[in-house]
């Protein structure tokens, strides 16, 4: 920016939300990425200025703030007639779009359905052995068949999704707390598959595989998400793709060999090769990715344009502590339901567990640290929106943009 101003005074505060556009894309993706709080998702509270995300995704967000922030530095900095009309313009499109009626989600009454999200609240320092195992699996399960819990929180306007009392469809539990292994503990099979059976529910839960060496895959362990049929079928398997660096996995080992003496708690997990979109029993289609995941747009993104009719998003945050990360990373997989246009149900360990409407409202929220299930109506949706369908083609023309300056800004 400091070079473009040099050349273009007045132009360069023009250029500044292509260039912060750009640094933002590349941090998400440069060493496997690390996308966590771009500015975008300072404005997803701003219900109708949010849908432009339904175009350009989150990246088109921090495209508006930026843009608004810059041309009012430029009119201080360099005030002329030039930078204050397009100051105006700006404010008055991003105006209208905040004023703009937003539609609400257009639903098919006959897939109404009830979720339930299980928080367990497993503390990050359980000691595990077979008997801390078995303890933890039975308040699981007890936990999935209670009573509905009430909402924390619901948005007027979709008041009557709620359906009456009656057993959930889906039941979700979070990212694996324990170290499960659902492919080779006979015990944890048997009692997933009953579980299944005695609530009459599809069961999607975490789990760790163990996977031995096979032709096109390595070793485990996986960080992995199963599902069951009501009648305790295994329906479908998705391997999380993208690892947490130096939580799950050290990038660059050879130039990184020290983090093992750093923290222990760093992970030897194996990353999956490919997106699943699973088809339940009901030939309904979801789309199930793991914690950090909700945090990249385009592997999420991927789910829908798989055929994901609802998306839902296993955690597990206890690692956070008491900090502002939870409820950025809830903020963070809102924007993914604005993103698709899908309903995305959330489970996490410690909370905070949510059902999120297409438009990015919380139906229902659970505190942190608490044990408690999460009882919320959704419905499954088909329509794609322009960014499930295109993904990051705002983003790339800010890239474009930039490299085009930067080429110019450096010619002789």
């Amino acid at each position: 920016f400091a070079k473009v101003s040099f050349k273009l005074p007045v132009g360069c505060f023009l250029m500044t939300p292509f260039l912060w556009v750009s640094t933002e894309y590349l941090r998400g993706h440069v060493l496997s990425g690390f996308p966590w709080c771009l500015t975008g998702y300072a404005l997803v509270d701003y219900l109708n200025l949010a849908q432009f995300g339904t175009i350009a995704g989150v990246y088109g967000l921090s495209f508006c703030a930026i843009l608004i922030s810059s041309l009012i530095a430029g009119f201080i900095l360099a005030p002329c007639r030039f930078t204050l009309s397009c100051l105006l313009i700006s404010v008055t499109v991003l105006i209208s779009l905040s004023l703009r009626t937003v539609a609400e989600p257009q639903v098919d009454g006959r897939s109404n359905t009830l979720a339930r999200m299980v928080q367990p609240n497993i503390s990050i320092d359980q000691p595990w052995n077979s008997g801390s195992k078995s303890v933890i699996l039975r308040e699981l399960a007890e936990l999935s068949l209670s009573l509905p819990s009430h909402l924390k929180s619901r948005h007027d306007a979709i008041d009557n999704l709620i359906p009456e009392a009656r057993s959930p469809q889906l039941i979700i539990w979070p990212e694996t707390p324990a170290p499960f292994n659902f492919k080779d503990d006979s015990f944890f099979q048997d009692q997933m598959k009953n579980l299944a059976k005695v609530s009459h529910a599809t069961l999607i839960f975490g789990f760790v595989d163990l996977r031995a060496a096979s032709s096109g895959s390595s070793p485990g362990p996986y960080n992995s998400v199963g599902i069951l049929s009501p009648i305790g079928t295994f329906l479908s398997q998705y391997d999380k793709v993208h690892l947490v660096p130096f939580g799950e996995y050290v990038p660059l080992r050879w130039l990184f060999f020290f983090t093992e003496k750093v923290s222990s708690q760093i992970g030897e997990f194996q990353a999956g090769t490919k997106v699943v979109v699973s088809t339940l029993d009901s030939n309904r289609k979801v789309g199930t990715f793991i914690c950090y995941e909700a945090v990249v747009p385009n592997l999420v993104r991927q789910f829908v344009a798989g055929g994901a009719e609802v998306l839902v998003n296993l955690t597990n945050d206890a690692w956070f502590g008491n900090s502002a990360a939870p409820h950025q990373h809830l903020l963070m997989a809102r924007m993914r339901a604005i993103e698709n246009g899908r309903y995305l149900l959330r489970a996490a360990n410690s909370g905070i567990s949510a059902a999120i409407d297409p438009l990015g409202r919380i139906i229902g929220r659970t505190d942190l640290y608490e044990k408690v299930v999460l009882d919320s109506p959704f419905y499954f949706l088909t329509s794609m929106t322009f960014y499930s369908r295109w993904g990051d083609v705002f983003a790339f023309l800010c890239l474009s943009v930039s490299l085009v300056l930067v080429v110019v800004i450096n010619r002789k």
